[in-house]
């Protein structure tokens, strides 16, 4: 139909020009106006017709196509077209006897204006067909339409369906054909229970029997599953008039319990340890649908189903709808000292819900210390206090500036320790150091290095990792290994090594300005393998599984690790300058010279060739880090400002700018916690970014809260720009989380970044 409208768009406007030009000329030259437009209006009736026999006559095989002729309304010629598509429907059935064209004749069938001729050659072509499938889609296109000829054809021809399981259930009833529905097993559930609402009331009486009559056991187990998973008021009561129960005894005391069948299940479950083991298995809607249940009966002896023998340490696996049924089931029993335990595990909008409740009805805890903290926290909760996360992402600062390092001197790199609360620097003075931020003096210098120190780099066991810059191109540059102020050396480029990779606890890649990219065993140390490339890397970025490498140039390059064999490229509109894969994504994300953030693809980059865009910055980038607990990208530009968001969501968060300062570099420590950044002015600020993570735990239970929160927590409660109402929410975690690590004795051995600025001179 497209063809049409497009030829008859053409013959409207050259209708439309032709009357302008008669128009113009109608004074002087009346004989020639009309001549004109009686050619002109010719000419539009002829391509008008053209048209549509052109695009009648094309796509005869395009079902769609054929189907919109089928029920076209274009004045005029609506019947023309609809015993042309049904003459091409029958020669596309003949031809090729698909469903889709099976279920295309059959509307024809339907259709009115065919002629007598035409619906025999329809009722023809539909007879010879043999193929279930084809079979099926008639009977879909009559359940559908219940059309007379359609449930005449069928008739006569005693067609059932196969599938889906709801057209054989009516094909088979319509036909009277209950026997062979009898012998159907689980199945024939899922079709009944439609049956029985069917249009047409003899069909649903019908099913409606059947259902109530079923004799195959299978069958019967479907309709008791159906019923413990939905609760489908029809099946209930086909079930009970069955009288059948669930061989299974968990699904037995399952299905007695959730239809309220209580003599018979106490008998069967007297303890409920059949029914704790079907919710422990139950998916969560029907982990939902039993705590419902327990809410509705209301009984004590019931929690343990869904708190077991040991309800505080079930209360941080419980959903928040489990944990809100168990506050009413034991505020109901008025076991008020089993609730006041719950406060330190369950999450934090409910333990200021249970400390209402306790206040409300005058209950205090009987040991002297529970209760100073009891009356702390409720002078916090009966306060203007906040339970909302978004609260909390509003108003608590993305990071929290700790330390301001001076250093005499270029530095080149910097990293931090896994291990240990120690930043490495690579300096232009041929030198690297270590330097203990949580105590915030040296520890140790290291040198004999023939050339500038250009990167550093820790294993994830501790060891040092340093390679060597040079302005010239073909200088020889050495990657060593530190151990022990040791330096070993590993490898070698000819020119600056440009990035340096750890794979495994004695493997390391690194690639150079001489277009190679070498794999060491540092442990030897040895040259595993190497290859030769078409450009120099400006950086490098390793997949979580250590299988694949992108190399950043003026393009993007994946490459398999195990033969340096390239997989995939993207090609650039700028230089790649930092790269980093997100933890349980198939991305990794790019940060350039432009300033743009892009994330691609690698498990199947042909699926997405275009990268997905992430916050720009006015200036290039200079580092990218991660924050997996809470999914965030944190991105730097040499603008200054450092960019914040979800990768999961692809969300910008926010920005932050620190004193105006120019960033020329920023890394992570590996745990998450603590974040550098480099400056313009050979400076470099510490950060700690677990506040990052605060946000999270205003929707977990806090059970599951660490050390590192509470640290965090600490930090923000103090700050004086922090809204009344959040600090309350501070606070109240505060004090819960202090109670519950009383006797944890590693919080003081948690790393800290101490406060403070500090200048540094290495020599």
């Amino acid at each position: 139909m497209r063809r049409f409208f497009q030829f008859y768009l053409i013959a409207a406007l050259l209708g439309l020009l032709g009357w302008l030009f008669g128009f113009w000329s109608f004074g002087e030259m009346l004989d020639v106006h009309l001549s004109l437009f009686a050619l002109l209006f010719a000419g539009f009736v002829l391509l008008v017709i053209l048209g549509l026999i052109i695009s009648v006559a094309t796509d005869t095989q395009n079902v769609e196509l054929l189907r919109k002729r089928l029920y076209s309304r274009i004045p005029l010629w609506n019947l023309w077209l609809r015993q042309r598509a049904a003459r091409s429907a029958i020669s596309l059935l003949n031809l090729q006897p698909t469903p889709h064209a099976a279920e295309l004749v059959a509307e024809t069938l339907c259709c009115s204006m065919l002629g007598k001729r035409l619906r025999r050659q329809i009722d023809d072509a539909l007879t010879s067909l043999s193929d279930q499938a084809c079979r099926d889609a008639v009977v879909g296109v009559w359940l559908n339409s219940r059309h007379r000829r359609l449930t005449e054809f069928l008739a006569q021809r005693r067609w059932i369906a196969a599938a889906p399981m709801t057209a054989r259930v009516v094909s088979a009833l319509q036909l009277g054909e209950i026997e062979l529905l009898r012998q159907e097993e689980a199945a024939i559930v899922e079709g009944l229970l439609p049956a029985c609402a069917d249009r047409d009331p003899a069909v649903a009486a019908a099913a409606r029997d059947l259902l109530f009559h079923l004799q195959r056991d299978e069958a019967k187990e479907a309709l008791c599953r159906l019923v413990i998973e939905t609760d489908a008021a029809l099946a209930r009561e086909a079930v009970f008039a069955l009288k059948y129960l669930p061989r299974n005894p968990s699904q037995r005391a399952l299905f007695l319990f959730l239809t309220e069948q209580w003599e018979q299940y106490e008998a069967l479950d007297f303890d409920q340890q059949l029914l704790s083991a079907a919710h422990r298995a139950a998916a969560p809607e029907l982990r939902q649908r039993i705590a419902e249940m327990l809410r509705k009966a209301g009984r004590a002896d019931f929690l343990t189903v869904l708190v077991g023998a040991d309800y505080v340490s079930r209360a941080r696996e419980m959903t928040d709808a489990e944990a809100g049924i168990m506050i009413q089931m034991l505020a109901a029993q008025q076991q008020w000292p089993r609730l006041w335990k719950l406060v330190f595990e369950i999450s934090f909008a409910h333990s200021i819900e249970v400390v209402r409740l306790l206040v409300a009805n005058a209950w205090l805890p009987e040991n002297t210390d529970e209760r100073g903290l009891f009356e702390e926290l409720r002078e916090l909760a009966n306060a203007d206090i906040s339970t909302e996360p978004e609260d909390a992402r509003s108003a608590l600062p993305l990071a929290l500036p700790e330390a301001t390092i001076r250093v005499h001197g270029r530095i080149n790199d910097f990293a931090f320790s896994p291990t240990q609360p120690v930043l490495a620097f690579g300096t232009g003075n041929r030198k690297a150091a270590l330097w203990n931020f949580q105590r915030g003096e040296m520890e140790e210098v290291i040198g004999g290095f023939a050339h500038s120190v250009g990167l550093v780099t820790f294993a994830p066991t501790g060891e040092l990792f340093c390679a060597e810059r040079s302005n010239a191109v073909d200088t020889p540059c050495n990657l060593y290994c530190c151990q022990n102020g040791v330096l070993q050396p590993v490898g070698q480029h000819a020119g600056s090594v440009t990035s340096i990779v750890i794979l495994s606890d004695e493997q390391a890649l690194s690639t150079g300005r001489d277009e190679r990219i070498a794999l060491w065993n540092y442990q030897q140390p040895a040259c595993i393998r190497e290859q030769s490339l078409t450009f120099w890397p400006r950086a490098a970025a390793i997949s979580p599984d250590a299988q694949q490498i992108v190399l950043l140039h003026e393009n993007i390059a994946l490459f398999d690790i195990v033969d340096f064999q390239r997989k995939w490229q993207w090609w650039g509109d700028s230089v790649g300058r930092c790269a980093i894969f997100l933890p349980g994504t198939d991305s990794f994300v790019v940060g350039k010279n432009n300033g743009s953030v892009q994330a691609y693809r690698f498990a199947s980059p042909q699926d997405e060739p275009q990268p997905r865009l992430f916050q720009a910055h006015s200036g290039r980038v200079q580092g990218m880090a991660i924050h997996a607990a809470s999914q965030t990208l944190i991105t730097a530009g040499a603008e200054g400002t450092l960019h914040f968001s979800n990768w999961a969501a692809n969300q910008f968060l926010n920005s932050l700018t620190h004193q105006e300062k120019k960033c020329t570099a920023l890394y992570a420590s590996p745990d998450g916690a603590f974040l550098a950044t480099g400056n313009h002015d050979n400076s470099m600020t510490l950060w700690d970014i677990r506040v990052l993570d605060v946000p999270r735990l205003f929707t977990i239970p806090l059970a599951t809260a660490s050390p590192d929160q509470l640290i965090a927590i600490q930090e923000l409660a103090v700050r004086p720009e922090i809204p009344q109402h959040v600090k309350r929410s501070l606070l109240f975690m505060q004090r819960v989380l202090q109670y519950r690590f009383r006797f944890d004795i590693e919080i003081g051995d948690i790393p800290s970044i101490k406060v403070g600025e500090f200048d540094i001179e290495i020599e």
